[in-house]
């Protein structure tokens, strides 16, 4: 042992790199893509929320405004579904850029999407309370001529909304 050779009791431990930034960028990516998923999870429920309204109005009913504005509404939203995803950009090719870069352009194009049927689904809903109070304000007759202010103001309502 006195060739000049020390040996050591006490065992080293590997040292730990410093996390890259491509590691941050890959777990920004993977929060990107769950905000992601979660906005399309709001704009299909709103979505389904859309399709399942029913109005069944009778023929003389057909045109009044609020029904009007229901059909107007699944008409939005169904042209909204179709609309087709423009993705601008090169695809990603493992680049943490890129990747980001394309993942913005989709949380972006799916946020509109939501706020558009968020916007369409509030319509909705006040073409829905317009009927529920006309029903009640008719209580199942015809309109009268008694009937005419209170049902412009729940028309007005539905307009200022």
């Amino acid at each position: 042992m006195t060739d000049g050779c020390k040996m050591s009791l006490v065992p080293t431990l590997p040292t730990i790199p410093e996390p890259t930034t491509l590691t941050c960028i890959a777990s920004v990516n993977e929060a990107r893509a769950m905000r992601i998923a979660e906005i399309l999870s709001d704009f299909r429920h709103l979505q389904h929320a859309i399709a399942n309204i029913r109005a069944n109005p009778s023929a003389e009913e057909y045109y009044e405004e609020g029904y009007c504005v229901l059909r107007q509404c699944a008409a939005e939203a169904q042209a909204l579904l179709n609309q087709p995803f423009d993705c601008q950009g090169p695809e990603p090719d493992g680049d943490g850029e890129q990747e980001k870069a394309q993942l913005q352009r989709v949380m972006l194009d799916a946020s509109i999407r939501r706020f558009k049927i968020q916007q369409i689904y509030l319509k909705a809903s006040a073409a829905l309370r317009w009927l529920t109070s006309r029903n009640a304000i008719l209580g199942g007759n015809r309109p009268q001529p008694i009937h005419t202010p209170a049902l412009q103001q729940i028309a007005n309502t539905m307009r200022a909304l």
